[in-house]
């Protein structure tokens, strides 16, 4: 057999998973898609049975992010995030740095692992995934203006978490090689850096995509075919993303989001359904349900029992120990920004917004690339690992109760 045919019916087996646990999630409304891929994905772990794939790095970040990149600023409401935009905004610029280091300092301390090595864990896991909580709020008919700031921030989190990780893991490996000391390393050096390469990196990503995003709409005034819109779109996705990351050296992540809302609305996705949006949509949409069914069973299979049997504590800890930061800076932050709105943040919007922050795909891609010299890099993955796995499975199982005791959904 070749390796075409035998990835081909390693891809075909994972996908009978997904149509067996869909199967099941349609006919029961107390199955949540996204959750029971990554608990199947478990007990594939556990089993002798091998599916033959092991994701990377590479497979998530440059595979298949941009198609979820693309697709989720496409779609957008952007009506919808401008009279919500201050909570995202909060949990993103303020949000996500404090809470990482707020979660890496309370890792260090509490699990005692080297601060810059806490740090480093807090940046690899803030980022969230959406994608199992919207898929409960859906079934469940929760309130769009919590589903716009829980889907707000996702988009944007993302490159600030990444651009945190870069810097940690150089602060890190300058540590191991040459001994100094945390507040030698840190200090106004480093926050001028973090924030020039943060101007640097989104700058030049917002560029790219703004660039490949108008590109790609005159490219699809021209042509108004729908096979071709959707290649250029794809194209759109895909070149944003590996032009800035692969090619410039800057923030792939930026860039495709950008694209996709330049292209979703000044393109029409947001104007009145066409039969070619409507097809765009479908589409995107489509891609997006194979890639998440594709991600969620394989991070499920990725993960070692006995890596979290072997660091237990630490798992065990970790998992807590995110979960409190998220409220120690979510509730602030939502208190905050209701001093201002015309339209708080309901207590009960930030309970859900507290336990419905997954750390799945982000944080496992990030994981992947440590390098294995790098110390403790075993200890992070098993953290990682095990947020991502009990993050879905506990969070997430438990999301529709949640959402219904208080009085969220109906």
């Amino acid at each position: 057999m070749s390796d075409v045919a035998a990835l081909v019916i390693r891809v075909l087996a994972v996908f009978c998973l997904g149509l067996a646990v869909r199967i099941f999630a349609v006919r029961s409304e107390q199955v949540v898609y996204p959750v029971a891929l990554v608990l199947v994905g478990l007990i594939v772990a556990i089993t002798p049975f091998e599916l033959g794939i092991r994701l990377s790095r590479d497979i998530i970040m440059i595979g298949l992010l941009p198609i979820i990149l693309f697709q989720g600023a496409a779609e957008l409401d952007l009506d919808q995030l401008r009279e919500t935009a201050l909570p995202p905004l909060l949990l993103v610029i303020p949000g996500l740095p404090l809470t990482a280091a707020i979660l890496g300092g309370s890792v260090a301390y509490l699990l005692e692992l080297p601060l810059l090595v806490g740090l480093l864990f807090g940046a690899i896991i803030v980022p969230t995934d959406p994608a199992a909580v919207l898929a409960i709020f859906q079934q469940l008919d929760a309130p769009e203006d919590l589903e716009s700031i829980i889907k707000g921030e996702s988009v944007f989190n993302d490159f600030v978490a990444i651009v945190l990780f870069t810097v940690l893991v150089d602060l890190v490996e300058t540590q191991e090689g040459t001994g100094q000391t945390v507040t030698e390393l840190t200090g106004l050096a480093t926050i001028r850096r973090l924030l020039v390469e943060m101007l640097v990196v989104g700058g030049g990503g917002l560029f790219v995509g703004l660039l490949v995003g108008f590109v790609g709409n005159a490219a699809i005034r021209w042509v108004r075919d729908r096979q071709a819109t959707l290649l250029i779109t794809v194209i759109a996705a895909y070149g944003s993303y590996l032009i800035a990351s692969q090619v410039i050296g800057i923030s792939g992540v930026l860039a495709a989001v950008t694209a996709g809302l330049v292209i979703g609305h000044t393109g029409g996705w947001d104007e009145e359904p066409t039969r070619t949006v409507e097809f765009m949509k479908e589409v995107w949409q489509t891609a997006v349900f194979l890639v998440n069914t594709l991600l969620y069973i394989l991070i499920g299979e990725l993960v070692a029992p006995g890596l979290l049997l072997d660091n237990a504590v630490l798992v065990s800890g970790a998992v807590i120990l995110v979960l409190v930061a998220r409220g120690v800076v979510v509730y602030p932050l939502m208190s905050a920004a209701n001093r201002v709105l015309t339209r708080p943040v309901p207590r009960k919007y930030q309970h859900v917004i507290v336990w419905g922050s997954l750390h799945t795909v982000i944080p496992v891609a990030l994981a992947l690339s440590l390098s294995d010299a790098m110390q403790f890099s075993e200890e992070i993955r098993a953290m990682v690992f095990g947020v991502a796995v009990l993050s879905v499975g506990i969070q997430g199982l438990l999301m529709p109760t949640v959402l219904k005791y208080t009085g969220t959904a109906s």
